[in-house]
């Protein structure tokens, strides 16, 4: 269940900072949430709240390092169903931060 928050967490959270960013943030953000899309997870993204997030290096690294983490996942690591497969996808994510 923990996991499943830190994803949900995430995907959240990546969708709000890409709203804001500039064009090399908000396409890192777009491809991670379109690997859960693509798994037929809902992010619930609606594109932000308008707020505006400045793209920096560090930021565009850590959002590119994420998407990377979430299209290598298979949906079962996505959507937490296969336990190992959710670890290995948290732990790259983590490295990412």
């Amino acid at each position: 269940m923990l996991r499943k928050m830190v994803v949900l967490s995430l995907v959240v959270g990546l969708g709000a900072f890409g709203a804001g960013c500039g064009d090399p943030c908000e396409a890192a953000a777009e491809d991670f949430v379109a690997a859960y899309e693509a798994c037929g997870i809902p992010t619930g993204t609606d594109g932000g709240d308008g707020a505006e997030v400045e793209c920096t290096d560090a930021l565009q690294a850590q959002l590119e390092c994420s998407a990377a983490c979430a299209a290598a996942a298979p949906c079962e690591a996505l959507d937490g169903t296969d336990a190992d497969a959710a670890l290995d996808y948290g732990l790259c994510v983590a490295d990412c931060i």
